[in-house]
């Protein structure tokens, strides 16, 4: 990332250098940063060649939301932190909750929750916590089941290690929390 974003700023000066931003009043220099978005900030406030009035903009997709897979692993707050053993400071603020409704075959439950409803485009959603009739949520462990296939509005469930009946109800993390928004 950072030696992108030290090609970009080369190819900033290169350009300007060419005379192509000669006369304007502002030059907008704009890069992605949802994942790298303290790279992209550290970059793009460096000091820029003088009397070139760049305007740097920093587009964050994933400023509203911390998810539970792309920026759970790529984002500072979860990225910094886990190299340093510490706990991200960031919480998901997102979960899709759908229901079990049918189990047609051992190891296999469907949910109420398809592709229609739910981001795929990074990961598929993570079986994080349960709710059963009695309405108690618990924790699942991890690797005891796990999303195999979305059909448009179904969630194939594969189970391990959990059981969860017809009418229980599983929490899901998602990951990009972009396309969420577009569901």
């Amino acid at each position: 990332m950072d030696r992108y974003l030290g090609r970009l700023r080369d190819l900033v000066a290169e350009l300007a250098q060419a005379g192509h931003f000669s006369g304007l009043d502002e030059v907008i220099v704009t890069c992605g940063g949802s994942a790298y978005f303290d790279q992209v900030a550290e970059a793009f406030t460096e000091p820029w060649p003088a009397g070139l009035p760049v305007v740097p903009v920093l587009r964050s997709g994933g400023y509203l939301l911390h998810d539970d897979g792309f920026y759970r692993v790529r984002s500072p707050f979860g990225r910094e932190h886990r190299l340093a053993g510490a706990e991200s400071p960031f919480r998901p603020a997102m979960r899709v909750w759908a229901q079990v409704t049918s189990r047609p075959e051992r190891g296999l439950a469907l949910l109420t929750v398809g592709r229609r409803d739910v981001s795929f485009d990074q990961d598929l959603p993570e079986p994080q916590v349960i709710r059963g009739a009695e309405g108690e949520i618990r924790e699942l462990a991890a690797g005891s089941c796990e999303v195999t296939s979305l059909a448009d509005q179904h969630t194939l469930l594969t189970m391990r290690y959990t059981d969860p009946q017809i009418g229980d109800w599983i929490g899901f993390g998602l990951s990009h929390p972009c396309t969420v928004f577009d569901k």
